[in-house]
């Protein structure tokens, strides 16, 4: 392996810690979003708007910011969100009432929509010649946050509801810093600003194909905050 390579392998195993660290801030307050949104006063109705916000979120906006991934430094777009990610998990601990739960979940899922098609695009940058490796090192950081977000949230409530929250800020504070540290974006972001972005959104939409990918988030969105019995709350 020449050391072109061995560097550029470098890069990507810090860009997939990054990956892990960003997703984790959306999955490891998932097992006690349904019990903390019954304790501040969400009813049956609100409590899955409350669990599915960050990802919905998540899956909508990152339309827009990929477009944003295109045009301005990557090396930036990445510690903003993880900055904001990091402050929204922070905020959660100290959130009063659901509604304010639920706007904290959604800003999260925004800096995880910001931050992560510049992962991408990095990515395909890195991995030019070996693009199956390189996506698959981003792909298994991706997943392994599944796996281990709410084994990891799970237990954190048995400290308190609101730990999780904690520590996935100060992980997402960490990324934060690493980014800042680590990230170096040789490409010349864009200064000039004009309507090019909203075009690229039309264009975005126009395939239909869009609609497919849209649909089908939607619905393992949906699938993934079905609240169990127990965790509802009781009507007299």
């Amino acid at each position: 392996m020449d050391k072109t390579m061995q560097n550029s392998l470098s890069r990507m195993y810090g860009i997939g810690l990054m990956a892990f660290i960003l997703f984790l801030s959306t999955l490891v307050g998932a097992p006690v979003l349904p019990q903390l949104s019954q304790e501040l006063d969400a009813g049956a109705t609100e409590i899955p708007i409350v669990a599915s916000a960050a990802l919905a979120t998540v899956v909508v906006v990152q339309f827009f910011t990929g477009i944003l991934a295109d045009r301005y430094s990557k090396r930036r777009l990445i510690p903003i969100g993880a900055l904001i990610g990091s402050v929204s998990s922070l905020l959660c601990a100290v959130a009063t009432h659901w509604t304010q739960l639920a706007l904290l979940r959604v800003i999260g899922g925004v800096a995880d929509a910001i931050a992560m098609p510049a992962l991408l695009a990095i990515t395909a940058s890195l991995g030019a010649d070996q693009p199956g490796k390189f996506f698959g090192i981003l792909r298994s950081s991706q997943g392994l946050s599944y796996v281990i977000g709410p084994a990891l949230g799970g237990v954190l409530s048995l400290v308190s509801l609101r730990t999780p929250f904690i520590v996935d800020g100060l992980f997402s504070l960490g990324a934060f810093l690493a980014a800042v540290v680590l990230l170096q974006d040789t490409s010349q972001a864009r200064s000039e600003h004009d309507l090019n972005v909203l075009r690229g959104l039309g264009s975005v939409f126009s395939d239909k194909r869009v609609y497919l990918y849209l649909l089908m988030g939607i619905s393992g969105c949906a699938g993934s905050v079905s609240c169990p019995a127990s965790s509802r709350p009781k009507r007299n």
